[in-house]
């Protein structure tokens, strides 16, 4: 038998199958390149979205301790809805729509105050806004404080609404938190 019979009698189906195959592998590679990508801007969003819950969470907490720090029997005036100082009445509905929360409307005058202290990874340090809500007499609104089922005690709550904005490690990730803290007098 010479060479050119045996060559001849051979059709190539080796290679068909080898291109095939090679088509294949290409096509589960880049498939499970392009999975990893998505998986790991999935996991990028979802710390971005944690970061700024955290952000908002630290925002509500120091508004709490501001309120705590305020002399209330003299300073609930403060509270008015020029919102120069981040300290508003109860007349705005959706206060977390109507303040510049960016700080990049410089002729807004509805500002919120900026937590700094809290700066964890995040791209702009969050704020908030605190809103006095009510006042209560506790003996009159039958508001029963630390004592259910006992007669209610006798003073003055003065309540509040924190609404606080947090952003995670770039702007797009935004939570607003919101929440009511009352101080007794």
């Amino acid at each position: 038998m010479n060479k050119t019979q045996i060559f001849s009698r051979q059709s190539g189906v080796a290679l068909v199958i080898g291109l095939v195959m090679l088509i294949a592998l290409t096509l589960i590679g880049l498939t499970s390149a392009k999975m990893t990508i998505v998986e790991e801007k999935m996991s990028s969003n979802l710390r971005d979205s944690h970061l700024a819950f955290e952000a908002a969470e630290a925002a509500l907490i120091a508004a709490e301790k501001d309120i705590d720090g305020l002399n209330l029997a003299s300073s609930i005036s403060a509270f008015d809805s020029d919102g120069t100082d981040g300290y508003y009445n109860n007349e705005l509905e959706n206060i977390w729509r109507l303040v510049d929360w960016t700080g990049s409307d410089n002729t807004s005058s509805r500002k919120a105050k900026p937590y700094t202290i809290f700066t964890n990874k995040v791209k702009t340090p969050p704020k908030y806004v605190i809103q006095h809500y009510a006042t209560l007499v506790t003996g009159a609104d039958s508001l029963n404080l630390d004592n259910y089922g006992q007669a209610p005690r006798a003073g003055r709550i003065e309540m509040f609404r924190i609404t606080a904005r947090g952003t995670g490690g770039n702007d797009n990730s935004v939570v607003v938190l919101q929440t009511t803290y009352g101080k007794k007098i």
